[in-house]
């Protein structure tokens, strides 16, 4: 099954569908259950939907792999019903299954479906804190209007657990609806660090919303999270303005991380002023080795022709070192690009002394296809 999942071979669908139905193997059926989810295969449905049925004769992995090959089936009456169990096993509030079902639900269910969450929600008494925001993430993903009003009120009342004020936050983001901006507004002066977090990355969702006052607030935040989430959203919004500020952070920010996120950014962002702060850094000997490393595999992924220059310079300045770890990285890089810019260097990568920058050569040429080499 490892074997096939890694070479997306689907062609012994049925004779894996036979194996299913005569095994009683519980992990063999468990991988076969995985293996037609991430193949997106149809076949197993009424084997999915008798463990869904009969649910308590079943073991928990078992039960587990057939909520999630669930997600996978189409036919609308089929949906209808699987809706209607995977609420039957959510009512169990069993730590081994019913987040799943909740997850399931959130991935398959419409307006209805998030009332029906909502009303388990709201008899919060009788169900656990876990399932609690395993609901509250589904309303996100449902992202249905009929659950604004009802998560509007759990951000509001501070007597609400930090994660479920963190999570419907999220939900009214991924909802989108207008009347969540206000509050989410307030909750940006909140001295909770991450429910601030929460806010500003909901905030970023609303496709119409003017974010620039936000992140440039963001982006000086004392709270680390707060500032990575501004940088999501600057590459989701494509906020080529803000390149002035990631260069400052990407070379001052007390955490590697967000050095990291915004050497990212800058990347994505694809500006000329942005690949100059990189091409100059990468080539940079008094740059940590480390941030190189990461320089030069985004170049190789993201700006091949601009950079190959630069990349080319480290190659010769590494060529004498033994057991380079900037010239692993580059030959390994280029030889999974297939791009004109490379084929120069994998020539010149056979002549090595070291045999796995000779062998990244070679992968090179065939990759590139070079007939003369």
């Amino acid at each position: 099954l490892q074997t096939l999942s890694e070479r997306d071979d689907v062609s012994l669908k049925n004779q894996l569908i036979e194996r299913y139905d005569m095994s009683r193997n519980i992990k063999l059926r468990e991988e076969i259950f995985n293996f037609f989810r991430e193949q997106e295969l149809n076949g197993l449905e009424e084997q999915a939907l008798e463990i869904l049925r009969y649910f308590y004769e079943y073991d928990n992995s078992l039960i587990r792999a057939a909520i999630r090959y669930t997600a996978t089936i189409e036919t609308l009456n089929e949906r209808t019903e699987i809706l209607d169990l995977l609420f039957d096993l959510i009512e169990e509030d069993e730590i081994a299954y019913s987040s799943y079902a909740v997850e399931t639900v959130g991935e398959l269910g419409e307006a209805q479906d998030a009332e029906r969450l909502l009303e388990i929600f709201e008899d919060s008494d009788d169900i656990s804190e876990s399932l609690k925001e395993h609901i509250l993430l589904a309303l996100g993903k449902i992202a249905s209007d009929v659950a604004v009003d009802a998560l509007i009120e759990i951000l509001e009342d501070d007597l609400n657990s930090d994660i479920e004020r963190n999570y419907a936050a999220d939900a009214l983001g991924k909802i989108g609806d207008p009347k969540a901006i206000p509050v989410l507004e307030e909750i940006l002066g909140s001295d909770n660090n991450m429910l601030r977090a929460y806010a500003i990355s909901a905030l970023l969702q609303f496709p119409n919303y003017d974010s620039s006052q936000i992140l440039r607030s963001a982006l000086r935040d004392s709270f680390w999270r707060t500032r990575e989430i501004a940088i999501d959203g600057i590459i989701q919004a494509h906020r080529t303005e803000t390149v002035p500020a990631l260069r400052y952070m990407a070379r001052h920010d007390p955490e590697g991380k967000i050095r990291s996120k915004a050497i990212e950014a800058l990347a994505l962002l694809n500006t000329s002023e942005g690949w100059e702060f990189i091409n100059e850094a990468m080539e940079d000997d008094d740059t940590p080795e480390n941030t190189r490393l990461e320089m030069i595999q985004l170049a190789i992924e993201h700006n091949p022709e601009g950079s190959a220059d630069i990349l080319e310079g480290i190659i010769e300045s590494e060529w004498e070192e033994e057991d380079s770890r900037l010239l692993d990285t580059i030959a390994k890089g280029m030889s999974t690009a297939n791009n004109a810019a490379f084929k120069p260097f994998f020539r010149r990568f056979l002549e090595h002394p070291n045999f796995i920058i000779q062998i990244y050569g070679v992968r090179g040429i065939a990759l590139n296809n070079i007939i003369q080499y």
